[in-house]
């Protein structure tokens, strides 16, 4: 059996949305004449699994999709280090993509507020102003390609469809929440994550530590990926999205006296569409 993958191999996919309340799926497991424990040994139920449990469960393995040919180089290193240890082999061709001028990743630091609302979901106005600014400046840059925005709460995605809309960028370009996204991809991503949830605990955990809808929002691009949101807030946390968030911005980093030859080459390198790593221990032989 093969195991999580891109359709264009290599990333795992986020887990699915269930609307069935966990009571209603006793009920209909009872009414259906299937027990619990014969559903849960075989990973079956409805609420707590997924068809990928299923199959996973029935092949006893599975074998990791480890070629990856969607994202530039640069998006997939962070997901290639913290979701698969570096197992991924990337093959994507930077010459190809069709949006290669810019950087292949940037964070738009945009502190904002999160605003609750009365259903769990929210939204963060300032995070919203600033995608439709930042999508403005992309699709004036790049007329022709495919446009992606992104975030994991539903209130934040309908404000944010309606604000593109009313700004006229709704040519060849999909606002969605991560889930909708699942099995697609674009030119250039734009990530809204929301952030800054520090008033109720629960929603702010959830959005943190799910690495694999963070993963599938993050390789949905294939040329350049744009995160807009908190930096320092998300810098804070744990998770796939903490680790993007704290990675040093060679474009526009004042370069260090010590490593600042280092960086140099290092971000020509990046630009020429090849992937580095620093600080690797190299054995020596007498």
């Amino acid at each position: 059996m093969f195991g999580p993958g891109t359709g264009q191999r290599g990333v795992r996919s986020a887990t699915p949305v269930v609307g069935l309340p966990e009571p209603d799926d006793v009920t209909e497991r009872a009414r259906a004449g299937l027990s619990s424990g014969w559903l849960t040994s075989r990973r079956l139920t409805y609420t707590a699994h997924s068809a990928y449990d299923a199959f996973a469960a029935a092949s006893g393995t599975a074998l990791l999709l480890d070629e990856h040919y969607r994202c530039h180089p640069d998006i997939i290193e962070v997901p290639n280090r913290e979701v698969y240890q570096g197992r991924l082999t990337v093959l994507t061709d930077p010459i190809r993509l069709a949006a290669a001028t810019g950087p292949a990743v940037r964070w738009r630091d945009v502190p904002g507020a999160f605003s609750p609302g009365v259903t769990g979901s929210g939204l963060n106005q300032v995070e919203i102003d600033s995608v439709v600014d930042e999508v403005t400046d992309l699709r004036r840059s790049y007329p022709d390609v495919s446009i992606g925005v992104v975030t994991p709460l539903a209130a934040h995605q309908h404000r944010l469809a309606s604000a593109l809309r009313g700004a006229g960028l709704i040519d060849n370009l999909l606002c969605a929440t991560i889930h909708k996204f699942q099995g697609s991809e674009r030119d250039i991503m734009v990530v809204s994550p929301v952030g800054r949830m520090a008033f109720r605990t629960a929603p702010r955990g959830w959005l943190v530590q799910e690495t694999n809808l963070w993963n599938v929002a993050i390789t949905r691009a294939r040329s350049q990926l744009v995160v807009i949101g908190d930096r320092s807030w998300w810098s804070g946390q744990r998770g796939l999205l903490t680790a993007l968030a704290s990675v040093r911005d060679l474009t526009t980093a004042q370069l260090d006296a010590a490593t600042g030859a280092a960086d140099q080459l290092h971000l020509a390198l990046r630009r020429a569409g090849l992937t580095v790593r620093r600080d690797v221990a190299v054995a020596c032989t007498s």
